[in-house]
């Protein structure tokens, strides 16, 4: 009976970590995806692509694609958003993408939105600078977007030239907060083109696996605390890397290393000073986060780690 018990609790906590993950996959009509039906020549399509480079979705069978079928046109200006909700600890959004464009020209770019879309911020890369504070009290920190400088026929930053038919993943996480009221939140794919025609392929820019990632948690923190983000140098890390702890100093600490669905894959103990070596060990490529803490279970700190 006891053994059926921790069975039986086991399986609601793994079933409730897996509720707060949710992936939109595009092969069942979603209420969180919404084409701007204003724009009457908007040519953001749900389906099987079926184009020169874009001929198959990240897991099949659809994608969204701007059009499944035809190279994208001259002169386009076509959106569409994701509504999510943020809560918990280490939140998180990513999605996988193809671009194939006229380079510096026609592209794609990601922008959010706290008040229902009233106001948008655009989005780029942070993950070589730091946070990017897009509230007073709460910050985001992007990696594998696009750059400042990676503008637009419009002068826009965002996504352009060709992934060589290779798939790319781009995320944006928040900082940990015990977060009792969900944030709710919009994401803005624009797509866009000049007049210009081009002799190369135009598949234009494809999207596929959205993740919306609530499964973390940091429970021993207060409602509105804040806890230092730091980034892993270099970022992203081959081999080794490290932690500069700057103020903080260790006295007995372990950290905590989570991949992006919030599952726990390694700790490391007995931490001190004020910097911590990383070795990659046999963690595969891609994007973790690491929670530096106490003995005691308090989180001090909190990084970004990206293994190539």
């Amino acid at each position: 009976m006891k053994s059926n018990l921790c069975c039986l609790v086991l399986f609601l906590f793994a079933f409730s970590v897996r509720a707060q993950v949710e992936i939109i996959d595009f092969e069942i009509a979603n209420p969180r995806i919404k084409v701007d039906s204003t724009n009457g020549s908007n040519i953001w399509q749900i389906g099987k692509p079926t184009k020169n480079l874009f001929d198959s979705a990240y897991s099949p069978v659809h994608a969204i694609v701007t059009d499944t079928l035809n190279p994208y046109p001259l002169n386009t200006n076509s959106a569409f958003t994701v509504g999510f909700e943020i809560y918990g600890g280490f939140p998180s959004v990513s999605f996988n993408y193809q671009i194939e464009t006229q380079p510096g020209l026609d592209g794609g770019y990601v922008e959010i939105s706290k008040d229902s879309g009233l106001t948008w911020q655009l989005l780029t890369d942070t993950s070589g600078s730091g946070i990017f504070f897009f509230y007073d009290s709460f910050g985001l920190f992007t990696t594998g977007f696009y750059n400042v400088s990676d503008t637009l026929y419009n002068g826009t930053p965002g996504f352009s030239g060709s992934s060589n038919g290779i798939w790319n993943r781009a995320s944006i996480e928040f900082p940990c907060f015990a977060i009792k009221k969900p944030f709710e939140l919009l994401l803005r794919f624009t797509f866009i083109s000049d007049s210009q025609q081009s002799a190369s392929s135009t598949d234009g820019w494809m999207i596929d696996d959205i993740v919306i990632d609530n499964s973390g948690f940091c429970s021993s923190l207060p409602e509105n605390a804040k806890i230092p983000q730091l980034s892993a140098i270099p970022n992203p890390i081959a081999e080794t890397g490290f932690i500069d702890l700057g103020d903080i100093y260790l006295s007995g600490a372990h950290m905590e290393i989570y991949n992006i669905q919030g599952q726990l894959l390694r700790t490391d103990t007995q931490l001190f000073g004020n910097e911590i070596r990383i070795n990659r060990g046999d963690l595969n490529s891609g994007f973790f986060t690491a929670a530096i803490k106490t003995d005691e279970g308090k989180t001090l700190a909190v990084a970004k780690l990206i293994f190539r």
